[in-house]
């Protein structure tokens, strides 16, 4: 406070030696910021780290975690039909993850819309013989009723909820998780 005190002062002694202005004219108050004082400098902020997410870490736990942020890349391609964020995080040679991202496209591409709720991973572990950086994650994934209009003329094909055993198969790519291999499990 004292501080602030003293720089407005020398900045007010400053502006009176430096003339131009009227001397008879109002003062424009200057008004303190609490916010400066306590706020980054510009490089602090630009040195500061990211925050990493959990599923974003080369970890058991990131690749666990990861298994979530692909179901829900999975919940927006089927709820919008935009596959972008399901394509980013599968691997190209995907053969599960490419048959979701063909039927949404096809789906969507006809006028058609799919309606459910998001896929959810109720329990995840991994094969403890496959060992980073190619983990294999096992989840029990609870799959909800959906509805699925192939097109705006088409009948309603209603598919039951279930929960539904999967195994993802993840790859380290560029600094980064891709399902490489996302299949059912009997």
């Amino acid at each position: 406070m004292v501080r602030t005190v003293v720089v407005l002062v020398v900045s007010l002694i400053g502006l009176a030696a430096c003339g131009g202005e009227d001397p008879t004219a109002d003062p424009t108050p200057i008004q303190a910021s609490s916010s400066s004082v306590s706020s980054p400098t510009a490089s602090e902020s630009e040195s500061a780290e990211p925050e990493v997410e959990l599923w974003q870490q080369k970890s058991r736990a990131g690749a666990k975690a990861f298994v979530d942020h692909w179901l829900e890349a999975l919940y927006v391609a089927q709820s919008t039909g935009d596959v972008g964020p399901l394509q980013q995080v599968s691997h190209r040679k995907c053969f599960g993850c490419n048959g979701y991202i063909r039927v949404t496209r096809n789906i969507y591409g006809a006028g058609g819309r799919y309606e459910s709720g998001p896929w959810k991973a109720m329990q995840k572990w991994i094969d403890q013989k496959i060992t980073l950086p190619r983990p294999r994650v096992y989840a029990n994934v609870r799959v909800p009723e959906s509805v699925e209009y192939a097109n705006p003329d088409a009948e309603p094909e209603r598919n039951r909820g279930n929960t539904t055993r999967y195994a993802a198969t993840l790859w380290w790519v560029d600094d980064g998780w891709k399902v490489y291999e996302w299949e059912f499990v009997l």
